[in-house]
Protein backbone atom coordinates (compact mmCIF):
# COMPACT_ATOMS: atom_id res chain seq x y z
CA UNK A 1 0.00 0.00 0.00
CA UNK A 2 1.19 3.52 -0.85
CA UNK A 3 0.23 7.08 -1.33
CA UNK A 4 0.45 8.81 -4.62
CA UNK A 5 -0.85 12.66 -5.30
CA UNK A 6 -2.90 11.98 -1.89
CA UNK A 7 -4.51 8.88 -3.82
CA UNK A 8 -4.30 5.34 -1.84
CA UNK A 9 -3.19 2.74 -3.88
CA UNK A 10 -3.55 -0.76 -2.93
CA UNK A 11 -1.49 -3.38 -4.88
CA UNK A 12 -3.09 -6.73 -4.41
CA UNK A 13 -1.56 -9.79 -5.76
CA UNK A 14 -4.09 -12.38 -7.76
CA UNK A 15 -3.22 -15.58 -8.88
CA UNK A 16 -3.96 -16.88 -12.23
CA UNK A 17 -5.39 -20.65 -13.25
CA UNK A 18 -3.22 -22.65 -15.19
CA UNK A 19 -3.46 -21.56 -18.59
CA UNK A 20 -4.46 -18.12 -17.71
CA UNK A 21 -3.05 -14.64 -19.15
CA UNK A 22 -2.46 -11.33 -17.56
CA UNK A 23 -2.00 -8.18 -19.88
CA UNK A 24 -1.06 -4.86 -18.11
CA UNK A 25 -2.03 -2.10 -20.19
CA UNK A 26 0.05 1.75 -19.10
CA UNK A 27 -0.48 4.89 -21.12
CA UNK A 28 1.29 8.21 -20.99
CA UNK A 29 0.91 11.86 -22.12
CA UNK A 30 3.78 13.83 -23.42
CA UNK A 31 2.78 17.38 -23.79
CA UNK A 32 6.07 19.34 -25.27
CA UNK A 33 6.16 16.98 -28.36
CA UNK A 34 2.31 16.57 -28.61
CA UNK A 35 1.49 12.86 -28.12
CA UNK A 36 0.59 10.35 -26.35
CA UNK A 37 1.63 6.39 -25.88
CA UNK A 38 0.49 2.94 -24.54
CA UNK A 39 2.38 -0.37 -23.57
CA UNK A 40 0.71 -3.28 -23.41
CA UNK A 41 2.29 -6.71 -21.99
CA UNK A 42 0.67 -10.49 -22.01
CA UNK A 43 2.62 -12.74 -19.23
CA UNK A 44 1.32 -16.11 -18.21
CA UNK A 45 -0.06 -18.27 -15.00
CA UNK A 46 3.93 -18.64 -13.88
CA UNK A 47 4.96 -14.96 -14.65
CA UNK A 48 6.41 -15.64 -18.00
CA UNK A 49 6.66 -13.13 -20.50
CA UNK A 50 4.38 -13.85 -23.31
CA UNK A 51 4.87 -10.85 -25.71
CA UNK A 52 4.29 -6.65 -25.58
CA UNK A 53 3.80 -3.46 -27.48
CA UNK A 54 3.79 0.05 -27.63
CA UNK A 55 2.53 2.71 -29.90
CA UNK A 56 1.92 6.32 -30.10
CA UNK A 57 -0.18 8.70 -31.16
CA UNK A 58 -0.17 12.41 -32.25
CA UNK A 59 -2.35 15.23 -29.90
CA UNK A 60 -2.84 15.38 -26.04
CA UNK A 61 -6.51 14.28 -25.53
CA UNK A 62 -7.95 14.40 -22.23
CA UNK A 63 -6.07 11.75 -19.77
CA UNK A 64 -8.82 9.11 -19.49
CA UNK A 65 -9.10 9.34 -23.77
CA UNK A 66 -5.71 7.91 -23.40
CA UNK A 67 -6.32 5.54 -21.11
CA UNK A 68 -9.94 4.06 -22.91
CA UNK A 69 -7.70 4.18 -26.34
CA UNK A 70 -5.36 1.91 -24.18
CA UNK A 71 -7.68 -0.65 -23.33
CA UNK A 72 -9.55 -1.18 -26.32
CA UNK A 73 -6.43 -1.01 -28.51
CA UNK A 74 -4.78 -3.96 -26.09
CA UNK A 75 -8.18 -5.80 -26.67
CA UNK A 76 -7.98 -5.49 -30.29
CA UNK A 77 -4.41 -6.63 -30.17
CA UNK A 78 -5.00 -9.77 -27.77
Amino acid sequence: MFLIFNLLVISIPISLLVGEVKCNVDTTIFKEQGCYGIGMCLRGDRGEFIRAKTTWYKGIPQPKEVKARGLKETIKWI
